[in-house]
């Protein structure tokens, strides 16, 4: 009954069986009995089905393909039963046994030892071992059998190292210029080749053995170099196998090391140690410190310096010393070592310590204490040095913090620049931004101690002269004042005051006008306003004064006194002139203008300033600027009133230079038109205009056109400044003649004539070239070998061989029914057929232009009636569509010498 369910027995083949009871017996890798049971869910019992799987052994590879190193104890035989099918594998529960040749005991189930079965002697590389592989007959399916060749290679083998190679440095190495590798190890593969692991470029061919290790020390210094021994297998199967030869040139290297140092800092040093070799190394350094005259200024002993290595090579290990309070001055120093006592074995007694150089820097920074006026106070370094122990003499850039040492409050300021001589330098510390209060500094440099800024740390004390009180007067109109204002900034004064006085005077009668009651005050600000707008017209001077009592250190100016003059009824008006003028420097020589050389139209007593808001007068001396802008103010003669307001000028330069040009002998074409700007000129900045002379002379237009042989004379001009050299030109304008033919136009075309035998009647072409256009300028040549057309224009020009210049282009155009019906004739078709077949498919007369240019031909229906057709030059086939097969008539009309028209039949057919 269907819709049961398939199962194996045997587990290892359920995946052959499918549910619908399909089986695929070549998933079964295994020969044997197998048994399937079908159930199904509807029947308590189970039907079972027997199957004798006959045994699948592989496929024979005696043809080769099985390989395996003699170094392999363990070469699975399954790996070359081979078929062509992916899906199809050799049983695996047969059995493996040997064949000819083989020892049986080296085979363990399909395992073989060919380390055990080798290759035979020592001369062979390789060596065949058959086996068999049987898988039993199953029922009525015989035993069978597949077949292994398996072809064992020998292994690479490098052989063993008897010894490495060490030689010290300090030996001679001379000796060893010709060492052979292959003394070192024993070879038990002579194919080998040498290879030179680290680039020494000792191994060059492939069967070089021999090194020179002096050669290798002088190239690339103490170290460990390796030298591998490589044997190559004899097949793919096996590795290729090396052997290593290390030779080591032992050296301990070292340095001091140290730094550039403040004078007050203690003094210390290393010793850095670069070594080639693992090794400890103990020893006692004497070392000395000498001075740049070789004076020794200090010596000292470090014992038991202990070094231990773990590399092979290129160690690197520091040793601090710091020495026993010793002062060095300021200086260059260079520290050596002196002698060196070896505790212990080494591999090579050759330890070296190189030198160094420092420099103990000790600058010296001095701010004098005194009253200071402002908040600027004067520093002075000396004795600053540089890296070379030299006295330093260029500018540099420090950067430094203020402290007050009464409020702990700073100020860094980064990057001044300082400018030295002789290691000395002066410069302003700005302590403005700290109480006034405040006597006790400190400054600190914070360049790094390779610059001897940065050992600078220095207390120093500021005593700042007090502030004195600020009187200023403010009117509110100097030419016509109608108030004054007085204001004061007094200081606090702690023991003492301030005496405040005022007055006004009448400068025409020296009369006192106004007068102030005297006020007294401790400090502070205070404003006091005088109304003026009283008093009568003139000049007047107001005085502001002070006086204090207070007795303050630094102090030395008690009475203080501010006069300020001012006008009642004065007004000026501001100068007139041109505010934008040039100068032209040709005119000015060696003394360039100045302010005196600016025009004024109207205005007396001037005074020039530089900007709107300046009260510093410029002298009439000053030299102008090129592009700046002057102002300028005008008083009066009566009160000497300044203009409130200041009229400006701005000036600008005039300097033409030389005209500069690259051809000053120019050639042109005639048919070009060349005119003054096609003339190469080179200026400076301003335009450049034309002379017919050297001098003087009438200028000229620039669209001036040349005539040959003519000079024409450039100048550059700014601002109608001209310059002092006018440049010469002098062209030529070369202008070829225009072709002349001596032959006539009306042609016949049956003859083909072309443009060259046209170009044999130019009477004029001597030395020039002709050439033939399809326009009047311009278009494209045509060649001279072109068959003439009718109702189209040739154009012939002249040129000229040397320059290339061509002549003005003659138009040409031809007629083409010159013809002769004595020599030529035409003949009129009777018929055509217009099928589309592209034989005869219009109906036309051949060549009938040639005689009778102006011909019609008119075609009609049989029996007369509407045209069908009429033609001509420009349009002279008749397609004869959409027309019936049949007989038309035709009418020629000539309209040449009265020739009477003719009249025919045309036949058309399809």
């Amino acid at each position: 009954t269907p819709g049961g369910t398939w199962t194996a027995q045997n587990p290892t083949v359920r995946n052959a069986l499918s549910n619908d009871g399909t089986l695929n017996v070549w998933a079964i890798n295994r020969f044997g009995e197998y048994v399937f049971t079908y159930s199904h869910p509807n029947c308590s019992q189970t039907a079972d089905i027997t199957v004798r799987l006959g045994g699948y052994p592989g496929e024979d590879n005696v043809d080769g393909g099985a390989n395996a190193c003699s170094d392999n104890s363990s070469v699975d035989l399954f790996n070359f039963l081979d078929n062509n099918l992916t899906n199809l594998t050799a049983d695996s529960n047969g059995t493996w046994s040997t064949g000819e040749d083989t020892p049986e005991d080296l085979l363990t189930g399909n395992i073989f030892n060919a380390m055990a079965a080798g290759t035979g002697s020592a001369n062979e590389t390789s060596k065949t071992y058959n086996f068999i592989y049987t898988v039993d007959a199953v029922g009525s399916c015989s035993e069978r059998s597949a077949k292994v060749s398996l072809e064992v290679h020998r292994a690479s083998v490098p052989g063993a190292l008897r010894n490495n190679i060490i030689i010290c440095s300090s030996e001679d190495l001379s000796n060893y210029t010709n060492v052979n590798l292959n003394d070192y190890i024993i070879i038990l593969d002579q194919n080998g080749a040498w290879q030179d692991a680290n680039g020494t470029n000792q191994i060059n061919p492939i069967n070089d053995s021999f090194i020179n290790i002096e050669e290798i020390y002088l190239n690339n210094g103490a170290g460990q170099y390796r030298f591998e021994y490589t044997v190559y297998p004899t097949h793919g199967v096996c590795s290729e196998e090396s052997i290593s030869v290390l030779v080591q040139i032992p050296e301990v290297s070292a340095e001091f090391s140290v730094s550039d140092q403040c004078s007050e800092d203690s003094l210390s040093f290393e010793i850095l140690h670069q070594i080639t070799h693992s090794n400890q190394i103990i020893y006692d350094l004497d070392y000395e410190i000498i001075n740049t005259e070789n004076k020794v200024v200090f010596s000292g002993t470090e014992s038991n310096i202990d070094i231990i290595t773990g590399n092979e090579s290129g160690a690197s290990v520091s040793h601090k010393i710091s020495l026993p309070n010793t002062t060095l001055t300021s200086g260059k120093y260079t520290i050596r070592k002196k002698e060196i006592n070896t505790i212990g074995e080494m591999i090579c007694d050759n330890l070296e310590i190189s030198e160094d150089s420092f420099v103990i820097f000790n600058p010296i920074i001095d701010i004098p204490d005194i009253c200071y006026e402002t908040n600027l106070v004067e520093a002075t370094i000396t004795d600053m040095i540089d890296s070379d122990g030299l006295l330093y003499n260029s500018s540099k850039l420090v950067s430094y913090t203020i402290t007050d040492l009464t409020t702990n409050e700073q100020l860094t300021v980064n990057d001044q620049n300082i400018s030295f001589t002789n290691g000395k330098a002066t410069f302003n510390i700005d302590i403005s931004s700290f109480p006034e209060s405040s006597n006790d500094y400190n400054i600190t440099f914070t360049s790094s101690t390779e610059d001897s800024s940065g050992c600078i740390n220095h207390d120093f004390k500021v005593k700042r002269k007090p502030d004195d009180i600020v009187l200023n007067v403010n009117i509110d109109d100097s030419c016509n004042a109608s108030n004054i204002e007085l204001l004061i900034n007094a200081p606090i004064l702690m023991n003492g005051q301030y005496t405040i006085n005022y007055n006004v005077v009448d400068l025409n009668s020296n009369k006192q006008v106004i007068s102030g009651v005297p006020s007294t005050t401790t400090g502070g600000n205070s404003n006091i306003n005088i109304a003026v707008n009283t008093l009568e017209i003139g000049l007047y001077e107001v005085t502001l004064q002070s006086t204090q009592n207070d007795i303050t250190d630094c102090r030395d100016k008690t009475e203080f006194e501010i006069k300020e003059t001012f006008s009642i009824g004065g007004t000026t008006e501001k100068p007139i002139l041109e505010q934008n003028q040039s100068f032209c420097l040709l005119n000015f020589n060696s003394t360039p203008p100045k302010i005196s050389d600016i025009k004024v139209t109207s205005g007396s007593n001037l005074t020039w300033y530089e900007n709107e808001t300046s009260t510093t007068p410029l002298s009439t001396d000053t030299t102008l600027i090129d592009g700046s802008t002057y102002y300028v103010t005008s008083k009066s003669n009566n009160d000497n009133c300044e203009s409130s307001e200041r009229s400006n000028v701005t000036i600008s330069f005039s300097n033409p230079q030389d005209i500069t040009s690259n051809n000053v002998t120019p050639t042109f074409c005639s048919i070009d038109n060349p005119t003054l700007e096609d003339l190469n000129t080179n200026s400076s900045s301003g335009n450049v205009i034309w002379f017919d002379s050297s001098t003087n002379g009438t200028q000229l237009n620039k669209s001036t056109l040349l005539e040959n042989g003519m000079s024409y004379y450039a100048v550059e001009n700014v601002n109608g400044c001209e310059g002092a050299n006018r440049l010469k030109f002098t062209v030529e304008v070369i202008a070829p003649p225009t072709p002349q033919i001596n032959t006539t136009t009306s042609l016949c075309g049956f003859e083909n004539n072309t443009l060259f035998e046209i170009e044999e009647s130019v009477s004029n072409t001597a030395n020039l070239e002709l050439k033939w256009y399809d326009s009047e300028q311009g278009g494209y040549e045509i060649s001279n070998s072109t068959i003439i057309e009718v109702d189209k224009t040739y154009y012939l020009t002249s040129i000229d061989e040397i320059s290339g210049c061509e002549s003005i282009r003659l138009p040409l155009k031809f007629s083409l029914d010159n013809c002769s019906t004595e020599e030529y004739s035409f003949f009129i078709p009777d018929g055509f057929s217009p099928n589309g077949d592209g034989k005869n498919d219009y109906y036309f007369i051949p060549n009938i232009n040639f005689f009778y240019p102006n011909y019609t031909l008119e075609v009609y229906g049989r029996y007369g009636g509407v045209r069908l057709f009429k033609g001509d030059r420009k349009s002279p086939k008749w397609d004869g569509e959409n027309t019936p097969i049949g007989v038309y008539f035709y009418i020629l009309n000539y309209n040449k010498n009265n020739k009477p028209a003719t009249q025919g039949r045309i036949y058309l057919s399809k």
